[in-house]
């Protein structure tokens, strides 16, 4: 079975799919008693008074169910598609790690075709926001990088789980990368919302 999306919907602002959605049914919600109340007797009204009760709450009974379902489908593929996110980024940084096991040439260029894929998905699915694209890379260009983020008051969105292992090498007895760089946004005075960092003030 092949499922269409509608592109009026996904193609525009979130402000547009609202009004399209919520405006015309509001309003024929609101004049459809009205238009039935002006051409309906009320002799033909009163006689269907008696069962309008019972077949509204069973309508409603159905809608409730059915929005629940639909509630539950939502948040179920909302909570896959951050888990989904989280463990891409969380596999990018393992990537960039591993590199420097590596011959420099070899080393750069896997960190090259990693960083070209990252920018393309930054791109495509959260404009406005960059990913650090430095052809030799070093912590100490990283640790720059950040700062010009710092300086910038950008927000941080991390797409890797803060667990220990990703935030300490224990081979090699200090933080890695994601672990420092955590710490320095955390030390210019960045807060949690979620799985974002905000800057001061911000």
């Amino acid at each position: 079975m092949l499922l269409t999306a509608n592109p009026l919907l996904i193609d525009n602002a979130l402000w547009i799919a609202a009004f399209v959605l919520l405006v015309p049914t509001t309003i024929f919600a609101i004049a459809g008693p009205a238009i039935v109340r002006r051409f309906v007797p009320l002799e033909r009204l009163r006689s269907n008074n008696e069962v309008a009760g019972f077949k509204f709450a069973t309508v409603g009974v159905i809608y409730a169910v059915l929005l629940a379902f639909a509630i539950l489908v939502v948040w179920e593929r909302f909570n896959q598609a951050d888990i989904g996110v989280a463990n891409e980024a969380s596999a990018a940084a393992t990537v960039f790690r591993l590199t420097q096991g590596l011959d420099a040439a070899h080393g750069a260029a896997i960190r090259k075709a990693t960083t070209d894929y990252l920018k393309a998905a930054v791109a495509k699915d959260w404009p406005g926001h960059e990913v650090l694209d430095i052809p030799d890379w070093s912590i100490a260009k990283n640790d720059q990088w950040v700062q010009s983020v710092i300086d910038r008051k950008m927000d941080v969105y991390v797409g890797s789980p803060t667990t220990w292992s990703n935030l300490w090498d224990a081979a090699a007895g200090r933080s890695t990368v994601f672990g420092r760089e955590l710490q320095q946004f955390l030390d210019a005075g960045y807060t949690w919302d979620g799985w974002t960092l905000i800057p001061p003030g911000g």
